[in-house]
C-alpha cells in the first residue's frame, strides 16, 4: 500500500510492433493451481509468471503455511476471493489487507457464502478486513449467488479438497462468466477431484485427494489477444508456445478471428499473425470472455464501421466499471461510441484523427492496455498509472518498447 503512482507520456522506440517470443502464464490458471497445491504441499506447480496477483497470492499462502495471521492480497480480485475461501478452512482469527479499490468491489455474496461455512468477515478500515474462522464443520451444502462473479463459486470448489463429507454447492442467480467456472472445474478434475455436475448444483465427494503430482499452467490467452491487436494494427507477432489444454475462455478470440476472416497461423504450438485491415462491421457476444472488452473496443476503433460488443453486464463490477471507462477512453480519443448496459457500440474509423489526452486507468490493468493501443498509433497519451499493468502482464511495456526518458 502507499505505492507511488507513475504517470507518463507514452512514447515508444518504434512505430512498428514486432514481437517474437514467449509470454507469462495465465495468472487465472496459476492462482487456481496455487490454491490446489496449498492442500498438497508435495505437489509441483510448473508456471512462469511475475504478475502481481500471483506474487501476492503465493506469499499469502506461504504465510498461512507458516501459521501467520496477517496477509496482504494487493489489488487482485481472484487472489483475494480464492484466498478468503482458503482461509475459511483454517479456524482462527486473521486480518487481510487489500487495495482500497479492491475492497470496494462487490464481495457481499462471497461473504454471505462464507458465513454459511462458519466464517465471519467484518471491515476494519478501507484497507483491511477481519476474518474470524470456525472452519467448514459439518456443513454439507452451501448456496452461492454468482451473478456478479463466477469467482465466488470457483473459490468454494477450489477449496473443497479432503473434506470429511460430501459438499453440494447450489448456484443461485444467473451465473456471470460461466466459462471461468468451467475452467475451475477442469483444473480441479485434472488434478483428481471427483466433481459431479448437475443443473444449478455441483457435488464434491468427501476425501478428495490429488492424483496429479505435477500441475502445469499455460500461456495467458488475454495477453496473446492484446498483442494480437497491436500486430493487426502495427506489425507482426509470433508466440511460442501457445497451448490451450485447459480451455481458457479468452481463447474465444481465435474463433472470432476465424469468423471475421482474420488470417493467422497456429501450428506446432506456434501462433503468428501480421498487420491486416478489417473493414466489415462486427457483432460479438463477449459474455464468456469479458476481459477482452477494453482492448477489443480500442482495436475496433481503427476498423471502419459500426461495431457492437455485447453480453457482459458484469463488466461494471471489474477493477473499474469497464463499460464507462472504455467509453471515456474512446471519447477522449475522438471515437464515436455509445455505451450499452452490457457492452458498447463503437463507430470505427480507418484513420482516426490523432488526439492528445490524459487517461486515468482507475487501477485497471486492462484499461491501460487499451489506452496503449491508441498511444502506439500516434495519439499523444499520458497515462496516469503505467505500473498498473504489473497486475497481470509485467512484460507489457518492455514488449511494446516503451521509452524511459
Amino acid at each position: 500500500m502507499g505505492k507511488v503512482v507513475a504517470s507518463r507520456l507514452l512514447k515508444f522506440k518504434s512505430e512498428r510492433f514486432d514481437f517474437s517470443g514467449s509470454l507469462d502464464d495465465s495468472k487465472s490458471i496459476v492462482n487456481r493451481l496455487l490454491i490446489v497445491q496449498s492442500y498438497f504441499p508435495s505437489a509441483e506447480v510448473h508456471f512462469h509468471s511475475q504478475a502481481e496477483d500471483v506474487v501476492y497470492l503465493r506469499q499469502a499462502l506461504q504465510n498461512l503455511e507458516e501459521n501467520k495471521t496477517n496477509f496482504d492480497l494487493g489489488a487482485g480480485g481472484t487472489s483475494l476471493r480464492f484466498f478468503l475461501a482458503r482461509l475459511s478452512r483454517r479456524p482462527g482469527a486473521y486480518v487481510v489487507r487489500a487495495h482500497p479499490a479492491l475492497l470496494k468491489r462487490p464481495h457481499e455474496d462471497l461473504y454471505k457464502t462464507l458465513e454459511q461455512l462458519g466464517t465471519t468477515i467484518t471491515p476494519l478500515d478501507d484497507q483491511r478486513i477481519k476474518v474470524h474462522v470456525q472452519g467448514w464443520q459439518g456443513v454439507r451444502e452451501v448456496r452461492v449467488k454468482s451473478d456478479v462473479s463466477s469467482q465466488f463459486a470457483s473459490a468454494i470448489i477450489l477449496n473443497s479438497w479432503d473434506l470429511h463429507h460430501s459438499l453440494t454447492v447450489f448456484l443461485e442467480g444467473e451465473l456471470a462468466s460461466a466459462s471461468f467456472l468451467e475452467l475451475t472445474e477442469r483444473v480441479c478434475r485434472n488434478a483428481g477431484m471427483q466433481l459431479h455436475e448437475h443443473p444449478r448444483q455441483r457435488v464434491i465427494e468427501s476425501g478428495q485427494k490429488l492424483s496429479m503430482p505435477r500441475l502445469k499452467s499455460e500461456v495467458d490467452a488475454s495477453s496473446v489477444f492484446t498483442l494480437a491487436c497491436f500486430a493487426l494494427l502495427y506489425g507482426k507477432l509470433k508466440i511460442n508456445p501457445l497451448v490451450n489444454q485447459l480451455g481458457q475462455p479468452d481463447f474465444a478470440f481465435l474463433d472470432f478471428f476465424r469468423s471475421e476472416g482474420i488470417e493467422f497461423t497456429l501450428h506446432n504450438e506456434e501462433f503468428s499473425l501480421s498487420k491486416q485491415t478489417h473493414v466489415r462491421p462486427v457483432q460479438i457476444d463477449i459474455k464468456n470472455c469479458p476481459d477482452l472488452f477494453p482492448v477489443l473496443c480500442a482495436w475496433l476503433s481503427f476498423c471502419p464501421g459500426e461495431h457492437k460488443i455485447f453480453g457482459a453486464p458484469h463488466l461494471v463490477s471489474k477493477e473499474s466499471n469497464r463499460i464507462l471507462k472504455t467509453y471515456e477512453l474512446l471519447t477522449l480519443a475522438g471515437i464515436a461510441a455509445w455505451p450499452l448496459s452490457d457492452g458498447m457500440i463503437v463507430h470505427g474509423q480507418a484513420c482516426p484523427q490523432k488526439k492528445s489526452f490524459v487517461f486515468d486507468p482507475a487501477h485497471d490493468h486492462r484499461m491501460a492496455f487499451a489506452a496503449a493501443v491508441f498511444a502506439f498509433g500516434g495519439f499523444r497519451v499520458t497515462l496516469t498509472d503505467i505500473d498498473v499493468v504489473k497486475k497481470s502482464f509485467p512484460q507489457f511495456w518492455t514488449i511494446l518498447g516503451l521509452q524511459h526518458d
